[in-house]
């Protein structure tokens, strides 16, 4: 018994030893197993994303969209979409645009050679609201409708700085010029009418043919067409005077249609709101989110030709134009747009967006700088009629270039309410206002000589020509153009 109790007391002292360093020698061992199971996964992790890495992005994508929008400059909204059948937006936006440019002219010396000398300033200052709605048609299409709304523009010719009042208008007199006439083109200080009212009706329609927010590993891809047609009152060569609008050549007819003879003042004239155009633009527009960054760019086209209505095809005579209409526009954009912020919550959203543009505008009869002032000139080889074709001030404008950039902010304030707030800054390279070639090849030729004293082939000369602005040696040239504007734009969504 002594003995039996002693084993049993040297087991109660060694089993709990032996227990406590075999829980231990568990644990280790639970703890490496473990250690080797979470290495054997997270390789496994990375394997399998590495193998399934477009799939494993598009969730990465569809965690880090917070908004299932594009920037607005891709937008296209929807109809019979899910729970969504139908969708509008409804477009106000207010631009105010400043237009400065330096006018030279060539000279002939008393040594044959050309020079140039500055005639005088131009500024152009346009407020403009504009009214658009977009109406969803089925997934990714939808149609569009915008009509601009003129609220002020006016035009102004002034001296430039270190030029005298009779250096300029000496400038502006040909005293044995090619149309035989000494009588200056106009005088300086010149100030058009402001103008207002509208200028065109545009209708279109745009269709996302990529659509990311749709498929996150895709890009989006926007394509819009858009036609123009002009629906205010056409533009007339007009000057300010004290006795009120003087519109038209002064000849004493009535030769562009406004129902008064031309160059006789009346508070009554209008000059005009309407370039008179009808216009086709081409658009196409990609754009990629990565995160917080929407980088994007476009291409456009727009082609413009006179309206073929009313007073527009009465007074300016398509036929004139020829191959010398409107010069085509070719447009790019490239921008990045930052998204710092969104909520999707409470659909909210801040976008600060930064773009670079770039414009070629081709040759083409265009309303210059200069238009109101030709228009109106008193000069008989301006005024006078050639082969039945009438001087209105619209004249051959070179092709040149216009580049720049805009910045802006847009805010997303609630699911149904989108401000924009921005500025664009542009610049324009030295173009000739003036030159259309006398042998050139338009539409309808009249038998007349040039008037720069050449002879063209088969003896006909374009009748649209006007020596005493378009012959080399008196031709006006615009330079150091720049352009600057603002925009406010509401969108409400409905």
């Amino acid at each position: 018994m002594p003995r039996r109790a002693a084993y049993a007391a040297l087991a109660m002292r060694v089993v709990p030893v032996v227990t406590a360093r075999q829980s231990r020698l568990a644990r280790a061992a639970a703890s490496h197993v473990s250690s080797l199971v979470g290495r054997v996964a997270l390789s496994l992790a990375v394997l399998g994303s590495a193998l399934a890495g477009p799939a494993a992005a598009q969730v990465d994508e569809e965690r880090l969209r917070l908004m299932h929008e594009t920037i607005s400059y891709t937008d296209v909204i929807d109809a019979f979409d899910g729970q969504d059948r139908f969708d509008l937006n409804v477009h106000l936006e207010y631009a105010r645009l400043r237009d400065t440019g330096t006018v030279v002219r060539e000279r002939t010396l008393a040594d044959g050679t050309r020079g140039e000398v500055e005639v005088l300033r131009s500024l152009r200052e346009v407020s403009q609201l504009s009214l658009g709605a977009d109406v969803g048609l089925y997934h990714d299409v939808m149609a569009f409708v915008r009509m601009p709304l003129i609220l002020s523009e006016s035009r102004r010719l002034t001296l430039p700085s270190g030029v005298t009042l009779e250096q300029a208008q000496d400038a502006l007199t040909d005293a044995n010029g090619p149309s035989g006439s000494d009588s200056t083109l106009f005088s300086l200080p010149f100030r058009s009418p402001t103008r207002a009212g509208l200028d065109f009706l545009a209708v279109g329609g745009a269709w996302a043919l990529l659509n990311q927010m749709r498929r996150p590993w895709l890009p989006t891809w926007v394509v819009r067409l858009e036609g123009r047609r002009a629906v205010g009152k056409t533009l007339h060569a007009c000057r300010e005077s004290e006795q009120g609008n003087v519109c038209g050549s002064q000849s004493n007819e009535d030769r562009d249609l406004d129902g008064r003879p031309d160059g006789t003042a009346s508070k009554q004239a209008r000059a005009g709101s309407s370039r008179g155009m009808s216009a086709l633009l081409i658009d196409t527009r990609f754009s990629r989110r990565f995160r917080r960054a929407e980088p994007y760019a476009g291409l456009s086209l727009l082609l413009e030709w006179p309206a073929l209505h009313g007073a527009a095809r009465a007074a300016y005579q398509p036929d004139d134009y020829g191959h010398a209409r409107p010069g085509p526009q070719t447009s790019a954009t490239l921008g990045l747009a930052l998204v710092p912020w969104e909520d999707r919550g409470s659909w909210q959203r801040l976008v600060l967006d930064a773009r670079l543009l770039a414009t070629h505008l081709g040759r083409g009869t265009e309303y210059s700088a200069l238009f109101d002032a030709l228009g109106t000139s008193p000069d008989p080889a301006l005024a006078a009629s050639r082969a039945g074709m009438d001087f209105r001030g619209m004249t051959e404008v070179e092709a040149h270039l216009r580049y720049g950039g805009q910045l802006s902010v847009e805010v997303q304030a609630a699911r149904y309410v989108r401000f924009a707030l921005g500025s664009w800054l542009q610049w324009v390279t030295e173009h000739a206002l003036t030159g259309r070639d006398a042998c050139g090849a338009p539409a309808r030729a009249g038998n007349v000589a040039p008037t720069d004293g050449r002879v063209c082939d088969g003896g006909k000369a374009d009748a649209r020509e006007r020596g005493v602005i378009d012959a080399p040696g008196r031709r006006f040239f615009l330079r150091d153009q720049l352009l600057l504007g603002i925009y406010a734009q509401a969108t409400a969504t409905f």
